[in-house]
């Protein structure tokens, strides 16, 4: 099996990133067209993608799982959609974060990397693009 890592450096604090991914209201305003989650873990996680996950998502594609393990603001790794998706938030000073997720759990082919590859980053650029309008904070 392969894992995907991906860094990306965000102009916001941990705390607001960490609202992004924690609550239906953050995951809806970048990742999904519907989002649940619930901050504890065993709870419930689950984000519908829409046409928003990659140009050859289904519409209405949905990951569903659980909270396997949180450290607000720090750590939180979820059983999504039958992989584990871990997200670590590093502080970066003066005021922003460094945001590290893997994925592992791919086949071996290229297609499947490719594809989960362009989605991941399809969502971290619109993530990217709501916390630069946002400013810091």
């Amino acid at each position: 099996m392969n894992t995907l890592e991906l860094e990306v450096d965000l102009p916001a604090t941990r705390d607001r990133v960490w609202e992004l991914w924690t609550t239906a209201e953050g995951l809806t305003a970048w990742l999904g067209v519907r989002a649940e989650v619930e901050s504890r873990v065993g709870g419930r996680f689950s984000v519908e993608f829409g046409d928003l996950a990659a140009p050859r998502a289904a519409a209405g594609a949905l990951a569903a799982g659980r909270v396997l393990s949180i450290d607000a603001p720090r750590l939180l790794l979820l059983d999504f959609g039958g992989t584990e998706l871990e997200l670590v938030l590093l502080p970066r000073p003066p005021d922003g974060c460094r945001l590290r997720i893997s994925h592992p759990g791919f086949g071996d082919t290229a297609e499947e990397m490719t594809w989960f590859s362009e989605a991941w980053q399809s969502a971290l650029e619109r993530l990217q693009v709501l916390v630069l309008r946002e400013g810091v904070r």
